[in-house]
């Protein structure tokens, strides 16, 4: 054990004085949530529930719809068991998901919803409850918060493709690693105390983003103890799981420009295409639907539901989730401890 938290030390300290790994894992992330919060920090990505079991949801939807194109939106139909739903959607403003079936009383809140976003008078939109009086609109999300629950997740993925994946190819190909095979630790328990080293670091950054960038864009279901502890279960299973991936692929790498090529080649699929900083919902169906079977995709998406909603809506679905990670990670940690070379001539 005393070995063990030697090492650990040792890695903690060599990755706190590389400057591209401190880059990719703390600035880099920082930069980009500011940037984009300031450029589209106006724009929301908002959810309603409509009610409509019967002939009036058509009308109802169709004047809303009717008023919303006028106003340069993008209407989108598609259908499920349990009633009608509409996808709104607009280039700058992000969207508006109109869906389900609900109940009489949420429909005030709807119309002023829809009639705020489409800049015109609660009462002309055609179709909904007249009786608006003291409704809200719910659902309302800023695109920073969503944001910063991308970001967090964006942290995490560079540091295993930037801050784990290369350091660890470059050392084997320098010869850094060639004392594994002297040293009583063991090429198994070197490669965790290099994951734990940075691991921790990683949690405890993403935890001050979500509460930091939480505090600052005005988050409200993160403080309590439940949302606080469910944040850092997910912080550590996602982590866990994508360090080990990066583990893998630093396995399977022999050359540091390749192992460079690659983690480059990854990083722009994953920015765009997995809900990070750019929602699914501006992108087509099928890009959209690909999208969301990745990993990138179920760990920002389990993160953002308890960041913007706390702990109380954790389903057995989210849980699912937090152990498919674990099992992705201990998957890929005994794949890499076999493939796993301390130098390139075995």
């Amino acid at each position: 054990m005393s070995a063990l938290k030697t090492a650990t030390l040792v890695e903690y300290n060599s990755f706190i004085r590389q400057p591209v790994s401190l880059f990719w894992t703390f600035v880099y992330p920082i930069v980009l949530l500011l940037i984009l919060a300031f450029v589209f920090g106006g724009s929301s990505v908002m959810s309603f529930s409509v009610f409509s079991q019967d002939s009036v949801a058509e009308a109802r939807f169709e004047g809303a719809a009717k008023l919303l194109e006028e106003s340069g939106w993008t209407i989108e139909r598609a259908d499920d068991d349990e009633g009608a739903e509409v996808i709104l959607k607009s280039e700058t403003d992000g969207s508006i998901e109109v869906g389900g079936s609900v109940s009489q009383e949420t429909l005030s809140s709807v119309r002023l919803a829809l009639a705020a976003e489409s800049g015109t008078d609660a009462t002309d939109v055609p179709g909904l409850s007249p009786d608006a009086s003291g409704a809200q609109s719910e659902g309302s999300e800023d695109y920073r918060l969503f944001l910063v629950s991308g970001i967090v997740a964006l942290s995490v993925v560079s540091l295993a493709l930037f801050g784990f994946t290369p350091v660890l190819v470059a050392n084997r190909a320098a010869g850094r690693l060639k004392w594994l095979a002297y040293w009583p630790l063991g090429k198994l328990r070197y490669l965790i105390a290099f994951t734990v080293s940075r691991a921790v670091v990683i949690i405890l950054f993403s935890m001050f983003l979500l509460y930091g960038f939480g505090w600052l864009y005005g988050a409200e279901a993160i403080w309590n103890a439940p949302t606080a502890i469910a944040l850092i279960v997910s912080l550590v299973a996602g982590t866990f799981a994508f360090l080990a991936l990066g583990l893998l692929l630093a396995s399977v790498l022999t050359k540091p420009m390749t192992a460079a090529a690659v983690v480059n080649l990854l990083n722009l699929p994953i920015l765009f295409l997995s809900d990070l900083v750019v929602p699914l919902s501006v992108l087509p169906d099928s890009v959209a639907a690909t999208a969301k079977l990745s990993p990138v995709y179920l760990f920002v998406d389990n993160i953002r539901t308890i960041f913007e909603n706390g702990a109380a809506v954790l389903t057995i679905g989210d849980i699912f989730v937090w152990v498919g990670l674990i099992a992705t990670g201990v998957i890929a940690y005994l794949v890499s401890a076999k493939l796993f070379k301390i130098s390139e001539d075995g």
